[in-house]
């Protein structure tokens, strides 16, 4: 098995870094050691309704991490596993044959049975592979934002969802060890 790396690891990504219990539960590695706070609850709040919704569990119902660790774990993991990793490996092309797939990339062609391509919404490997977009797109954004420890405090009780503050969408607060990642999105 062949991972293919676009860039070097580690790298900042656009995600506020949720990973649910139920996911965490059927990843075949233990990822605690990149965890930075779990979330026992979630809240749910529609401003423009005044309704507030909460929730608590007994198991974390989202833990927090940051991509940038977290990738960086995984794919040490998978090169752990007996995986060969290729960092800064751009696709550049694909060929489709009848037997296997001829991937052209930035060091060069490797060929395989088949090929898993996990490279995002505008993923390269898809449109080199012609494959037709029919996906509606959702643009989000999201920041790390350093707040003060009383704010901090107040944040890292629950993962937030807000309605109501955008049309057609929705803001978050997902509290980490030392910051909020803030986000918004809108259909």
């Amino acid at each position: 098995m062949v991972v293919l790396e676009k860039d070097s690891l580690p790298r900042h990504k656009t995600c506020d870094g949720g990973v649910t219990y139920r996911a965490i539960q059927l990843l075949p590695v233990d990822i605690r050691e990149v965890i930075e706070l779990e979330c026992y609850s979630a809240e749910l709040n529609m401003i423009d309704a005044s309704l507030h919704f909460s929730t608590k569990r007994q198991q974390p119902i989202i833990s927090m991490t940051s991509r940038e660790k977290f990738d960086f774990f995984l794919v040490s993991a998978a090169k752990d596993a007996g995986a060969d990793v290729l960092a800064d490996c751009k696709v550049i092309g694909i060929i489709n044959k009848s037997d296997k797939v001829e991937l052209i990339t930035s060091k060069g062609i490797l060929s395989a049975r088949f090929a898993v391509a996990a490279d995002g919404a505008r993923g390269v490997v898809a449109q080199k592979a012609g494959w037709q977009e029919t996906r509606y797109l959702i643009p989000a954004l999201e920041c790390e934002v350093f707040v003060c420890e009383s704010v901090l405090r107040r944040f890292s009780r629950a993962a937030r969802f807000d309605f109501g503050i955008v049309s057609y969408g929705y803001a978050w607060v997902f509290p980490k060890k030392e910051h909020l990642s803030i986000g918004v999105l809108s259909m």
